[in-house]
């Protein structure tokens, strides 16, 4: 693989910002949007610079999905926007403190993860031999094989679940470490109990005939996956990662602290025993509704435009 020098790259980076925000400026100019709302750094970026080469500009809200170690380029972007969406408390204090984005331009709109397509789609049968064996029960992992998922702790925690229980794991996803992954597995002696199948279309048919499901990760901005699970009916323990799991589990004993195996295997183990009210799992995972998610939105746009016509009669 080619591989670019750093300066070039940065060179090549600011050309791509610069003609996303001309593609942009001119959809802004012919089309007149009121609110334009941006996700992810390259969408924040771009918005950010179109506003400032349009004449009547609309409303720049920028979405922040993750949560930042230091005040980073993005400050500029989100205190130049009209307001901010943060998808969870974590975020939202994230912002405030971290990037220093002023708290009254934060508002804090759960991402819509539960819909009714998830129980349909958690209707049909998965596509693995182990859910259909009468074998032993499968625990379950979902998120791209990155260091930020940390499936590297869940194994190992998995490991020691498996000293005297006898269940199965199935990680869900593909990244640039399955094969440091695979190496764990041998290594640990799992490969009959471990299982990587890569991506799937539909994960809630897994979701929803697991044992349990486990987040791993580092941090998040919420933990969509974890929404899931739930949606599915599934019992579901996470690190306590920043940001996004301790609101949507609301239980401090379901959650372990990140990297650390062994606690997460006790978690883990205390879940497997304690059987789970499926219906309450469904109703915590309710809360992240698209309905909640549209209300959410319809009145920011409504406080955002009001603000600008109060503006413009000053």
């Amino acid at each position: 693989m080619h591989r670019w020098p750093l300066r070039d790259l940065a060179r090549r980076q600011r050309r791509a910002a610069f003609i996303r925000a001309l593609r942009l400026g001119r959809y802004f100019e012919e089309r007149k949007p009121d609110v334009a709302f941006t996700n992810l750094v390259a969408a924040n970026k771009a918005g950010f610079f179109a506003a400032g080469m349009t004449r009547d500009c609309p409303e720049i809200i920028p979405i922040a999905h993750n949560t930042v170690e230091k005040r980073e380029t993005d400050h500029c972007v989100f205190s130049a926007a009209s307001g901010v969406v943060a998808v969870s408390r974590g975020v939202s204090e994230n912002l405030a403190t971290v990037v220093g984005v002023q708290a009254d331009k934060i508002t804090m709109i759960y991402n819509p993860v539960c819909s009714p397509d998830i129980r349909i789609l958690a209707e049909n049968e998965p596509d693995h031999p182990w859910f259909s064996d009468d074998g032993p029960p499968v625990i379950l992992g979902v998120g791209r094989l990155v260091s930020q998922k940390d499936f590297s702790t869940l194994i190992e925690a998995f490991r020691h679940v498996r000293a005297n229980r006898p269940y199965r794991l199935v990680i869900l996803g593909d990244g640039p470490l399955r094969s440091t992954l695979e190496a764990r597995i041998a290594k640990f002696g799992l490969g009959d109990c471990v299982s990587l199948p890569g991506w799937v279309a539909n994960p809630f048919a897994f979701m929803a005939r697991a044992a349990l499901f486990v987040l791993s990760s580092r941090h998040e901005g919420l933990g969509n996956v974890l929404v899931e699970a739930l949606a599915c009916g599934c019992p579901a323990v996470s690190t306590d990662c920043p940001a996004g799991p301790a609101e949507i589990l609301g239980d401090p004993t379901l959650l372990a602290p990140v990297g650390d195996a062994e606690a997460l295997a006790r978690i883990m183990r205390r879940a497997l025993d304690e059987p789970a009210d499926k219906a309450a799992l469904r109703a915590k995972a309710a809360r992240f509704s698209v309905e909640r998610s549209i209300d959410g939105y319809e009145t920011l746009i409504a406080d955002v435009l009001v603000g600008r016509t109060n503006r413009r009669r000053e």
